[in-house]
């Protein structure tokens, strides 16, 4: 019932699906409804339905078997359960789209492709000579497919015969989720749900919407009333400073002033926001401050049952400069206990984030954690935090949690003036 489609023009069976890049199926070969009924998505739909595990899941199988308690596998098949999906005769109901990669922010631990605000930092960073971080390193298959008239800032969105496409299924779809970029500042998003609105299609249609939370005004819920239901879905990875930090250029006191105000939407007698969910990206340079962001939701949403958390740790690349498995044990031991104390309260889903914890401390000194403990990893590690640090006028000692700077400062004293730091 669902398909997925990237910015860059690619189908997956959802956003978390692995497909090899051998055998990547775009926009420029399929429509959506070729995709949906390619062989490989017959394939998958077989598998599924007779508990065979299909490779294209395997981000949901690797869960299921550390044990945790929610794969995205097995929220969506609760979620949806007793939705009458006719699995003989199946088509699109569930539509999930990246429109463009147009943002506000320049998340730290993001890439150009899906934040056009990085890439103003990457020329900078180009500009004055220093090595991209590894995780803002250059995608020429990204380059590619932009058009040449937006080379410039790398903006990307879908062609238009794409959107006819789209539109096109709107009359058989009842779940759509919009991502980005950031979906509540781009034209592609509103010129969508103005169609969805203008041919009465809204109605019958659960508008799902993954954002940063910074245009969460009255004025845009207001916009979305229309639809049968919203599902919110709010990114966001630390709280105070460690949060502007992080989520560069956005101040907490926004963020904040929008969360209160949401807070305040969904306890009115005329809110149609069914639910609001918090993604937060577990990593190196916010792992102390994660039980605080966790406890500040469920304050300021009072507990609210419709409110919940998730914390991921699936960072990409492998070789991040923001994964937690650079941190030293003593960090990662006590951001567990922190998470465990807090989690006890709120009963949100933090078992991946405490299973994936409970397995970097047990693998420890393990050949596979080796890289993240080898001193040229840790000189590049560095490197990249130094220089984002540079070019946005930022300070890790205000940013980070003490004990996580506390260690950079050893790093610091250690390697900085070394090969492969000598201009930081």
């Amino acid at each position: 019932m669902h398909s997925h489609a990237d910015v860059s023009g690619k189908y997956k069976p959802c956003c978390n699906a692995d497909i090899d890049y051998e055998e990547v199926f775009t926009e420029k070969e399929y429509s959506l409804s070729e995709w949906f009924h390619h062989p490989k998505m017959d394939k998958l739909r077989s598998d599924l339905l007779n508990e065979i595990e299909n490779p294209m899941c395997s981000i949901c199988w690797d869960q299921e078997r550390i044990g945790t308690d929610r794969s995205f596998r097995e929220g969506y098949v609760s979620r949806f359960k007793n939705d009458n999906v006719d699995t003989k005769n199946p088509k699109i109901t569930y539509l999930d789209l990246k429109l463009s990669n147009e943002c506000n922010l320049g998340c730290r631990m993001c890439n150009y492709a899906e934040s056009t605000q990085i890439y103003k930092d990457m020329l900078v960073m180009e500009q004055q000579g220093m090595i991209l971080p590894l995780q803002w390193e250059r995608s020429p298959r990204f380059e590619s497919i932009v058009l040449d008239k937006n080379k410039s800032n790398m903006f990307h969105n879908r062609p238009q015969n794409v959107q006819d496409d789209i539109f096109k299924l709107l009359p058989d779809i009842k779940y759509l989720k919009v991502t980005g970029g950031e979906p509540t500042i781009t034209k592609e998003f509103f010129d969508l749900v103005n169609y969805t609105v203008e041919k009465g299609y809204a109605k019958n249609i659960i508008m799902s919407i993954t954002t940063n939370g910074t245009r969460l005004t009255p004025q845009f819920i207001e916009k979305l009333k229309p639809f049968k239901k919203i599902r919110i879905n709010v990114s966001v990875d630390g709280w105070g400073p460690n949060y502007e930090y992080i989520r560069y250029p956005m101040t907490w006191k926004i963020f904040d002033k929008r969360m209160r105000s949401l807070s305040a939407d969904i306890n009115s007698n005329d809110s149609n926001v069914a639910s609001v969910d918090f993604t937060i990206c577990a990593q190196m340079q916010n792992i102390e401050y994660l039980h605080t962001l966790e406890n500040y939701i469920w304050q300021t949403f009072e507990g609210n049952d419709s409110v919940g958390a998730q914390i991921q740790t699936n960072i990409r690349p492998f070789n991040s400069s923001n994964d937690l498995r650079y941190l030293p044990k003593y960090i990662l031991q006590q951001a567990l206990t922190d998470s465990r104390a807090i989690n006890s309260k709120t009963k949100y889903h933090s078992d991946i984030y405490h299973s994936t914890l409970k397995d970097v401390i047990s693998n420890y000194g393990s050949e596979e954690m080796s890289f993240f403990k080898k001193t040229d990893s840790l000189k590049v590690m560095l490197r990249d935090l130094l220089n984002i640090d540079k070019i946005r006028n930022q300070d890790y000692r205000v940013g980070l949690g003490k004990e996580t700077g506390m260690w950079i400062d050893q790093l610091a004293g250690k390697y900085r003036g070394s090969e492969g730091l000598e201009n930081v």
